[in-house]
């Protein structure tokens, strides 16, 4: 019985390391404000767990925080054409608490949808279906996998960002109305709040058991920013 035992951890742990080569996470910082440091903390957190990353340290600070929101689509793009396999986008102001399990499965799209979740604020005000097929989307954590659908979404968020007139508008609603319009045929996986907690964001998030997290999110919209008034506008 311990020999059999043995055999399934044995095998556990070699089908994980054929997958973590399958995965790279990924994340861009800017040189200002506290982004330096929650790179550290950030590549600490996955080094933890030998998940194999790649944070990019852009060599100048965006005119505007929704500028550099707004490059996301485009790093994560090339991010997937650099290595050929499936990524894993990280805000920078995240950490990996837990293995993240939930992104080694077989989907091309996974990110945490309001819709898909019943315990926000936003509850009573917006449609509830755990097996949504509309998307309005909280971005800190997305994965998209090297396949024709994936390609496809992403490229369709980039087009309509370059397109959008107006540069103060987000991401996230962008890739909302690109999803919801189109057609892509992908094999989608609506993420947990345990995998973008976004701590400070209200009580339905800092109250989530500290145990089950897997990935906590230090979101503050754009404040991790250095608060010189000079420098207010940097990513």
């Amino acid at each position: 019985m311990f020999s059999v035992i043995n055999c399934f951890i044995i095998l556990e742990t070699y089908i994980i390391q054929i997958f973590l080569k399958d995965t790279v996470f990924i994340s861009f910082f800017t040189p200002n404000g506290r982004y330096p440091e929650l790179a550290l903390k950030l590549k600490k957190s996955l080094d933890k767990f030998n998940l194999k990353s790649h944070i990019v340290k852009l060599s100048s600070s965006f005119r505007t925080w929704e500028e550099g929101t707004n490059y996301k689509a485009s790093f994560i793009f090339q991010s997937l054409l650099k290595f050929r396999t499936n990524v894993v986008w990280l805000d920078i102001d995240t950490e990996v608490w837990q293995y993240p399990h939930l992104l080694f499965k077989d989907h091309d799209f996974a990110i945490y949808n309001w819709i898909a979740d019943d315990d926000h604020h936003l509850f009573g005000k917006i449609p509830y279906d755990p097996q949504a097929k509309s998307l309005m989307c909280s971005g800190g954590v997305q994965k998209y996998s090297y396949t024709a659908p994936s390609i496809h979404l992403l490229l369709s968020w980039i087009e309509i960002l370059r397109e959008t007139k107006n540069k103060k508008k987000e991401d996230d609603p962008l890739l909302d109305i690109v999803f919801n319009e189109g057609k892509f045929d992908l094999n989608t996986l609506w993420l947990p709040k345990t995998y973008n907690r976004m701590d400070k964001h209200s009580i339905f998030w800092s109250k989530v058991n500290k145990d089950s997290i897997v990935i906590n999110h230090d979101y503050k919209g754009g404040g991790h920013r250095n608060t010189n008034i000079s420098d207010m506008k940097g990513f």
